[in-house]
């Protein structure tokens, strides 16, 4: 995930996939103690994501813990 260890020095992952599903779970402690869950998922019924869909989703959990600072 990329988090800064400084302000986020625990990080827990949970994910999964199938064909046209991916879900990206995080927990987090920030350094002042403060826990923060963000998750994540895009789906497609119709076809199987593109490979890209991964580094799409992580931008925006990325994004809400920058949010969260």
């Amino acid at each position: 995930l990329g988090l800064d260890p400084g302000q986020w020095p625990t990080v827990w992952f949970k994910g999964g996939s199938e064909p046209g599903v991916l879900t990206l779970g995080y927990r987090a402690e920030s350094s002042s103690g403060k826990s923060v869950v963000v998750v994540a998922m895009v789906e497609n019924p119709r076809a199987a994501l593109p490979a890209i869909a991964p580094l799409g989703l992580l931008s925006i959990v990325r994004g809400a813990f920058g949010l969260l600072r």
